[in-house]
């Protein structure tokens, strides 16, 4: 058996985070050890066979257990709780009510708050052209969940019997990418700020801190790790990466990567000639029902993003395609309608036959 039992796939995103931080917790508790891969976007690595099938990080793999793989943080953190927090430190009582409502709580930030934030922080920053109806919705549903999370936390602690749990762990590294997605602060939730604070500074959570045991406060392990490619290549992506998703990193500490590392840098665009980009425009402005996105991406090797970037439908054509989809929407209803009728017709004449 290997020396450190589990090794970690991940990237220093919020869900990426979760793991990283549970690790550490137990590392500190117990002594566990483990390794930890950082996986690069820019090459899909996290879409090899032998990641996650549904080609997400984080994934971990349990070499004390047959190289057992887990893949969701939720499952992940249920995971290592059950089999590596041996005094149960993180969790409850298979058998008590806490240890339902651990799962409730989690399943509720894996289904809402991480989604919703996730697709506000999309968006905001990485949207090939702003949507303002998007970027209403989506920040305005993120506010209504750290509102929910606000009124449980008013007059609690942590989330579930009074300590430090997998379910503070899985809803804290979003919360800390709150100024990432649009919300510049957490004063609007006073109950979420004081838990967000308190689990950031490990103080009086009788858990990681104690007479024995100094408070702890878990690392980031994958922040300035020199033999890993960053993600985030470029200088003011990793600022916002650091600013947003390392809470409490004072600005004035905050590194950028060394001119060393720019041969890693990724192109602002797919390369493609003048003469291409003039054949891609020609022809989405030709046919753009037959030229599609996806179609033109294929055909010239360039992503998809850039063939929008490149040549997005004007309004009128946009009007004209969703004026066109309506029709055909309409018209099948109309077909399904003129079919239930006729169905609700046989049926009478049945009844009245029999």
């Amino acid at each position: 058996m290997a020396s450190k039992p589990i090794m970690l796939y991940t990237v220093g995103t919020p869900n990426g985070r979760k793991v990283s931080v549970f690790l550490e917790e137990l590392k500190a508790a117990y002594g566990l050890e483990y390794e930890f891969k950082k996986i690069n976007f820019s090459q899909n690595e996290q879409k090899e066979d032998w990641m996650n099938p549904n080609g997400r990080i984080p994934v971990i793999v349990d070499r004390a257990r047959d190289n057992f793989a887990v893949f969701e943080t939720g499952a992940i953190l249920q995971y290592l709780q059950q089999y590596y927090d041996k005094e149960g430190r993180f969790g409850f009582d298979p058998q008590s009510k806490d240890a339902s409502e651990v799962v409730q709580w989690m399943f509720w930030a894996n289904a809402g708050l991480g989604p919703m934030m996730g697709q506000a922080g999309h968006f905001k920053n990485a949207a090939p052209e702003p949507i303002p109806y998007a970027q209403k919705r989506y920040v305005d549903e993120s506010k209504r969940l750290l509102g929910v999370l606000e009124l449980r936390l008013k007059d609690h602690q942590y989330l579930v019997g009074g300590k430090y749990s997998i379910a503070d762990i899985n809803a804290y590294t979003w919360v800390g990418a709150h100024k990432f997605v649009g919300i510049e602060s957490l004063e609007e939730f006073p109950g979420v700020k004081a838990w967000f604070e308190r689990i950031e500074s490990r103080e009086a959570s009788g858990v990681t801190g104690t007479a024995e045991r100094p408070a702890y406060r878990a690392p980031d392990p994958l922040l300035n790790n020199p033999q890993a490619v960053h993600p985030l290549h470029t200088p003011s992506q990793r600022t916002l990466y650091l600013l947003y998703f390392v809470p409490g990193l004072p600005k004035e500490d905050i590194p950028l990567p060394p001119p060393s590392r720019a041969k890693h840098a990724r192109p602002a665009l797919p390369r493609a000639s003048a003469q291409t980009i003039l054949e891609i425009k020609r022809l989405r402005a030709l046919d753009p029902d037959r030229y599609t996105c996806s179609v033109l991406a294929s055909k010239f090797n360039v992503t998809r993003g850039f063939v929008q970037a490149i040549a997005a439908l004007k309004k009128s054509q946009r009007r004209a395609k969703r004026k066109e989809q309506e029709l055909v929407a309409e018209t099948a209803r109309a077909k399904w309608s003129e079919k239930k009728t006729t169905l609700m017709l046989i049926k009478a004449k049945r009844r009245e036959l029999w």
